[in-house]
């Protein structure tokens, strides 16, 4: 099983795609989309897409990063029986440390999240989906998870690799500006808050564990 990342950027990654659709090795594809639909019936608000898979990443010194991708489909994600199970996608997405004047955007999962359930996490973050640029990602969660209409532009400052859940995100660093705390704006959370103390919000995602650092003294 690939261990856990945080890789420190000092510009964005470069993202080289490859040609073709990646489909897990092996895999029952009827079987696949008997799960999807059971997972479908069990939240309606599930849809599948066209996402990116990670084939590899390389470091190119100078705090670089490249990402190769292959197009894939969500379903591939959503398979997914347990956080360890072999052939799932390994899909690309965008993670922000959002701040506003009295502290970091944060939301509570909903218990229908695919993963991680009434844990908490910093807001926004998403999939990327083909042909838009992460920076646009990281805006457009932000307006979808909490309402945030006015920010910063969003600066890449890591690459994360989530073991636990099999997840690519690049990491933004936002500054929110003159956000008022709306109730949350999609399903995926029950709770949104500004939070001068991150680590003060249980139970966490093992992302947002791994984070802390980078919002801990800031």
């Amino acid at each position: 099983m690939e261990g856990d990342r945080l890789i420190l950027l000092r510009r964005p990654p470069r993202l080289l795609v490859e040609p073709g659709l990646w489909v897990p090795p092996g895999a029952d594809l009827a079987a696949v989309d008997r799960v999807f639909a059971a997972a479908q019936r069990d939240n309606p608000k599930l849809h599948d897409g066209a996402i990116w898979h990670v084939l590899a990443h390389a470091r190119d010194g100078h705090g670089g990063v490249t990402l190769h991708l292959m197009e894939s489909a969500y379903r591939f994600v959503a398979r997914r029986e347990r956080p360890d199970a072999p052939g799932p996608a390994r899909p690309l997405g965008v993670k922000c440390l959002a701040r506003c004047e009295s502290g970091w955007l944060m939301g509570q999962r909903s218990a229908r999240s695919l993963t991680y359930g009434g844990a908490w996490e910093f807001l926004g973050g998403g999939s990327l989906t083909v042909g838009e640029q992460p920076a646009d990602a990281a805006r457009r969660e932000l307006l979808e998870e909490a309402g945030v209409t006015q920010a910063s532009q969003p600066i890449a400052v890591a690459l994360l690799f989530d073991a636990m859940v099999g997840t690519w995100d690049i990491v933004h660093r936002v500054d929110v500006a003159a956000h008022a705390l709306h109730d949350p704006c999609s399903w995926e959370h029950e709770a949104v808050a500004v939070e001068a103390h991150p680590a003060a919000r249980t139970p966490r995602s093992h992302a947002t564990e791994m984070l802390l650092p980078l919002v801990v003294g800031t």
